[in-house]
């Protein structure tokens, strides 16, 4: 395989923004797999440069010039932009590659301005396309690895890209770090209903906590898991294992029936300050842990719609204990029809979301689209609703 220059670029938000959030926090969610895939190019000898679009650069004069092939990782949201990056490169005789979300959820509209569009992305995966690394100009090529990779790149091999990243944040620095792919539950709703759970080496991030120790005097570590904590005591001996008590501030995103007193207790213990909980329905219905099953939607929490006493407003471990928590409803539908939502949307309205401060209300539904496993049957059954529909305000009914 000849050496080749490569461009990666993370859009991190979809226009141009010069706001002071923008300049102070974009920088903080830049993807991981840009880094990765930075990285498995550089193993196999290729020169890379990693762009990050925060809003703040200009897209035409900042991103990598003189390449072969440019790596792009977008969100539905970023996609226009995305596309018309990528016609800017063709136009050149430059081969592009579309990954991250709106690659996963929407291959087959993608391919029509992508050389090459990824799914699930290994290194093989990678190293496939630069082998190759031709044009398909009449449709892109699809690729997607059998099954997430088993291993990816620590905090260590790819710190340089994340320094570079946090360059543009002047003040809160995160460091993006992954525990784990996949998720247990088989939510038809949700894109990750067939991956597999599956933890990455609890060595290797007993590794990245102490080195990035050696970087900040107090690090602030965002876990990227799609569900942290499902292996609790795994999770929560090695940081233990690694670094000294609450000597690194954690982000994480989490079920809520994990959110227990006790593990509220210990999260705060090493360091957790903000947990991002998700409620997946409000419905006490089966729980189909089954690989394939099709029996009702996935209900997380056993003790919704109650909130849980450990997510109130004033519990000593939740906002007072300097936590701070939002929740979403992915689907309240269900098989209950219209009536779910209504009533998931009266009982959030009623109850501040069991733990906002008055005001601070917001209820947002997630419309079903895309590449979901099961997207047929509730579309045919008139269980996706609109945004419209769900009534979405803020601070009231």
């Amino acid at each position: 395989m000849r050496k080749l220059r490569i461009g990666i670029i993370d859009f991190i938000t979809k226009s141009p923004n010069k706001s002071i959030w923008a300049r102070m926090m974009h920088a903080n969610l830049a993807g991981l797999m840009p880094q990765v895939i930075a990285v498995w190019c550089e193993e196999m000898g290729h020169d890379v440069e990693l762009f990050s679009f925060t809003g703040c650069e200009e897209l035409k004069t900042d991103t990598p010039k003189d390449v072969d092939i440019v790596f792009i990782s977008a969100f539905t949201q970023s996609a226009i932009q995305a596309y018309a990056l990528s016609n800017l490169y063709r136009s050149k005789g430059i081969i592009t590659v579309l990954g991250g979300p709106h690659a996963r959820c929407y291959p087959e509209d993608a391919q029509k301005y992508f050389d090459y569009v990824l799914g699930l992305t290994d290194k093989e995966t990678c190293r496939e396309v630069l082998e190759e690394c031709s044009p398909h100009l009449e449709l892109g090529r699809c690729l997607s690895a059998a099954q997430q990779p088993t291993y990816l790149p620590g905090i260590r091999e790819r710190w340089k890209y994340i320094e570079l990243a946090l360059r543009k944040a002047p003040w809160v620095k995160m460091v993006p770090m992954i525990g784990s792919l996949g998720c247990p539950y088989t939510c038809s709703f949700c894109i990750d209903a067939d991956i597999d759970y599956q933890p990455l080496e609890f060595e290797a991030m007993k590794e990245d906590l102490r080195f990035v120790r050696t970087k900040y005097k107090r690090p602030v570590v965002s876990w990227y898991d799609p569900n942290f904590g499902v292996r609790f005591n795994d999770y929560m001996n090695t940081i233990e294992d690694a670094v000294p008590l609450n000597s690194i501030d954690f982000i994480a995103e989490s079920s809520l029936s994990l959110l227990s007193e006790p593990h509220l207790k210990r999260l705060r213990d090493n360091g957790f300050k903000a947990i991002l909980p998700g409620i997946e329905s409000c419905r006490h219905r089966a729980v189909p842990t089954q690989p394939g099953s099709d029996r009702g939607w996935i209900y997380r929490s056993r003790t919704f719609p109650q909130p849980p006493s450990s997510s109130r407003r004033g519990y000593p471990h939740g906002s007072a204990g300097g936590q701070r928590r939002a929740a979403y409803f992915r689907d309240v539908r269900g098989a209950d029809g219209r009536e779910g939502i209504q009533e998931a949307r009266d009982h959030v309205l009623a109850r501040r979301v069991g733990w906002a401060p008055p005001g601070a209300a917001k209820v947002c539904h997630l419309r079903i689209s895309g590449r979901r496993p099961r997207i047929r049957a509730p579309s045919a059954s008139e269980r996706v609703t609109s945004i419209a529909e769900w009534g979405v305000r803020s601070g009231g009914a």
